[in-house]
């Protein structure tokens, strides 16, 4: 699974975005002001103007809190692609009364998005030819609508690798019913702040031999049971050491919607899940169907 794109810095900045090649991505949006009418920020009593652009900039919030998070950059112009429909940076056009401008997006964000507690930073990014602001969006478990109340309207949007895209009722319920999705913003947040690759899952992992005719089932008794590897969409995985330096390393892939709980305690990872991890003969597996 790719890595939301976030930006706090120049030199962030610098390493992302290369000037007619950089075009936007699932985790990317690049938009030349941060309002479209400057005369907005002198004519603040167009309260319909205002209403309007900040609906607009709730949308593209909205679009990347429901989806995988990502980075709107704020003061970067877009050039068409000859012969295509893409698009690329092209040069900064810096953005104006920053103080303003940011606080300005965070009236939007109170205005029209529900939940507004969403969790967003705003980063000035200082460049040699101006100031770019990066609205950082972390995603939300919680479906994010862009709601106007004057107008009796909610919309749903989420972001794709072309760009927004609004949602349809049925989209909506099944995303507020997405328990694999909102494990999965757990468990990549609470492995953000663990110390690396260590992970403790209740339980154990059971080991299963089969001798004189019958199976066998124990405990594994080692101190450092299970590390977590690559995470995935859909699935992360989990490793068992088992010591001995022979072989590989029992690896076994584990959907998100198996994640009943995971915390932190003293900078690790923990995990219940709705299975039981069993090493036979070498494989590990999950026995989603066996008691306890």
């Amino acid at each position: 699974m790719r890595s939301p794109t976030y930006i706090y810095s120049a030199q962030e900045f610098d390493a992302l975005i290369q000037w007619g090649v950089t075009r936007e991505s699932k985790f990317l949006e690049f938009k030349k002001a941060v309002k479209d009418l400057e005369a907005l920020t002198e004519q603040a009593t167009d309260k319909k103007a205002n209403t309007k652009v900040q609906k607009e900039v709730c949308r593209d919030i909205a679009q990347f809190a429901n989806t995988d998070g990502g980075c709107l950059l704020y003061g970067v112009v877009e050039e068409e692609v000859p012969g295509s429909d893409l698009t690329t940076a092209s040069k900064v056009s810096p953005v104006a009364e920053v103080d303003t401008s940011r606080q300005w997006i965070l009236d939007a964000v109170k205005n029209f998005l529900v939940p507004s507690t969403l969790s967003l930073e705003i980063a000035e990014i200082r460049l040699s030819e101006g100031i770019v602001l990066a609205v950082n969006i972390q995603p939300s478990a919680d479906l994010v609508a862009v709601w106007d109340r004057a107008q009796h309207t909610i919309q749903y949007l989420y972001r794709t690798s072309h760009g927004k895209a609004y949602m349809n009722p049925d989209e909506a319920e099944r995303h507020q019913m997405n328990t694999s999705r909102s494990r999965r913003l757990a468990f990549m947040a609470a492995i953000g702040e663990s110390n690396g690759g260590r992970a403790n899952v209740a339980g154990g992992v059971l080991q299963r031999t089969f001798a004189g005719g019958r199976w066998h089932e124990e405990r594994m008794r080692v101190e450092r049971l299970v590390h977590w590897g690559t995470a995935r969409d859909q699935t992360f995985e989990l490793r068992v050491s088992v010591g001995g330096g022979g072989g590989g390393i029992p690896t076994v892939s584990v959907p998100y919607g198996m994640v009943q709980e995971v915390w932190l305690a003293d900078h690790e990872l923990n995990l219940v899940l709705a299975a039981r991890l069993v090493l036979e003969d070498g494989t590990l597996t999950l026995d989603p169907f066996a008691t306890r």
